[in-house]
Order: structure tokens, then C-alpha cells, then sequence
């Protein structure tokens, strides 16, 4: 395996990991986890579909025929929690999805061989 490709899933398995955590403690009902979005106007089965999707962008991710619909979920995830922090005054909570969304990115395409270019011999 290249090193490229090693570095992709690297960082793939941490974005992974992290989001399924992230998933498990939504899908838990975690007292916080529903408090927070009670407080940002959400329903209360919002968590749960928030930790659905996180779970299932997780596990996409991991696949390797399926990678980007993964990092796409999680994506849609990851800047939907930003927006949500940033407009409920809690900035210092936005930057952690959408890092680690860049995480999943950029994991996928180091991992992903690209259609059309060829190798440098």
C-alpha cells in the first residue's frame, strides 16, 4: 500500500472514530446531547436522526466502495452542527465538526485513486 493511501485511511479511521462516538452518544440519548438541541429549538427525534447519520456517514467512510458518500454525509452533518453552535452563541464549539469533516475529505481523496491520471513513472 503507498504511503498516500496509508495516510487516507489514517485519517479517515480518525474522522471515523469520532464521528461515530459522536453518533453512539446521540443514539444513547444522552441528557446533554438532547439538552443542547432542545436549547438550539430542535425536536427531540433530531437527535436521534443527527446520530443515525453520523453513524451511518462513520461507517460509509470505512468502506472502501463507498468513501465519499460517507465524507458527503458527513459533511451536511458537520456544517449543520457548525451553523447551529455559531448561531446559538457557542463558537468555541463550531470548529470541531468541520474539522473534522476536512479530516474525512481529505482521507477519501489521499485514499480514492484518481479516474484519468496517470502515475509518473
Amino acid at each position: 500500500m503507498k504511503p498516500r493511501a496509508i495516510a487516507g485511511w489514517v485519517l479517515s479511521i480518525i474522522a471515523a472514530l469520532m464521528f461515530l462516538f459522536a453518533g453512539s452518544i446521540k443514539i444513547a440519548g444522552n441528557v446533554q446531547a438532547v439538552t443542547m438541541f432542545a436549547q438550539f429549538g430542535l425536536p427531540p427525534w433530531f437527535v436521534y436522526a443527527v446520530g443515525i447519520a453520523e453513524i451511518a456517514g462513520s461507517v460509509l467512510l470505512l468502506l472502501p466502495w463507498r468513501p465519499s458518500i460517507g465524507a458527503a454525509i458527513l459533511c451536511v452533518v458537520a456544517l449543520g452542527a457548525a451553523s447551529e453552535c455559531l448561531a446559538h452563541g457557542q463558537a468555541s464549539y463550531a470548529p470541531l465538526a468541520p474539522v473534522l469533516a476536512i479530516l474525512a475529505v481529505v482521507g477519501t481523496l489521499l485514499r480514492v485513486p484518481r479516474a484519468g491520471v496517470r502515475a509518473p513513472i
